[in-house]
């Protein structure tokens, strides 16, 4: 996690001339650039990017916090200040139905809130750090931090925030997975040596009604079981693929799922889920289990 969150957050700084907050003149090609103080890719636009998965993680979740002086470098020493922003978090939740409670402070450590930009650079990199194992997992969090100064630089009206969130989901977190594979179409006889128990996966949320998980088959599309919760009790399990993951993974492989997926359990209370579906390979047919039981 913390490796691709820092690949993508520097990849980001690559792109940040395009920011729509720069000012160009273009008459005849590039002649001026009003610099602009911003937290790149982050904002409300971009909010999908400062999702933060804890679900099944045990190890602190360190995530670089980037500020940039947008297309230009500076030629004086620029003092950055950042802080947490709950006015923030508040105006989100009145504005959109998903609401997300404050990330407690136990849950997450941003000591150092000021950086630098030198002379001829143009960033400067604070670091967030999360504890997913203080993180209730049925629970909608965010943590906003907005930077609030870059020594009078204008600060971006699009980029000046990041809200970190985390998406609660009650069946969230990590499960004992079993699979188990027959090399018919009706699941019987001896099942294929490619079945196993005992292995792990994370059920990871994809909003607060649904969670997913992978099939142990093949190129291994996920599940999306969806479900309603009425005061913390949870009914009308449903299950189905990821339309994408077939689209991409199943189908360019002449794979064709025959019937189902199907419920075979769902007790929310054990946090017992089960599944079967049958595909065809396009020479023979595949009889499959998944099975998930919270650990």
């Amino acid at each position: 996690m913390k490796n691709i969150l820092v690949i993508l957050l520097f990849a980001t700084v690559l792109f940040s001339g395009c920011l729509k907050d720069t000012t160009i003149n273009s008459d005849s090609g590039l002649k001026s650039v009003t610099a602009i103080a911003e937290l790149p890719y982050h904002g409300l636009e971009n909010f999908g990017n400062d999702a933060v998965i804890t679900a099944g993680q045990t190890a602190p979740i360190v995530i670089p916090v980037i500020t940039n002086i947008a297309s230009l470098p500076v030629t004086k020493t620029i003092t950055t200040t950042l802080a947490i922003d709950d006015a923030a978090r508040t105006a989100y939740n009145a504005a959109n139905t998903i609401q997300f409670n404050a990330l407690p402070d136990s849950c997450y450590s941003f000591a150092t809130k000021t950086g630098t930009i030198k002379p001829g650079y143009n960033l400067d990199t604070l670091y967030l750090t999360v504890y997913p194992n203080k993180v209730d997992p049925s629970q909608n969090y965010m943590l906003a931090i907005t930077l609030k100064d870059a020594s009078g630089i204008p600060i971006s009206g699009n980029f000046a925030t990041a809200y970190f969130h985390m998406i609660g989901n009650p069946l969230a977190g990590n499960y004992t997975w079993n699979y188990t594979r027959w090399n018919n179409q009706g699941g019987t006889g001896t099942p294929s040596g490619s079945s196993f128990t005992g292995q792990t996966q994370t059920l990871l949320p994809v909003d607060p009604l649904s969670v997913s998980a992978i099939t142990g088959y093949y190129t291994q599309p996920r599940y999306v079981l969806s479900f309603q919760n009425n005061g913390g009790t949870l009914s009308n399990f449903a299950v189905s693929f990821n339309t994408s993951d077939i689209n991409n993974l199943f189908t360019p492989n002449g794979i064709t799922i025959t019937d189902g997926p199907y419920i075979d359990i769902a007790d929310p209370v054990a946090k017992h889920f089960k599944f079967h579906y049958v595909v065809f390979n396009g020479a023979s047919y595949r009889y499959l289990i998944d099975e998930y039981i919270h650990q």
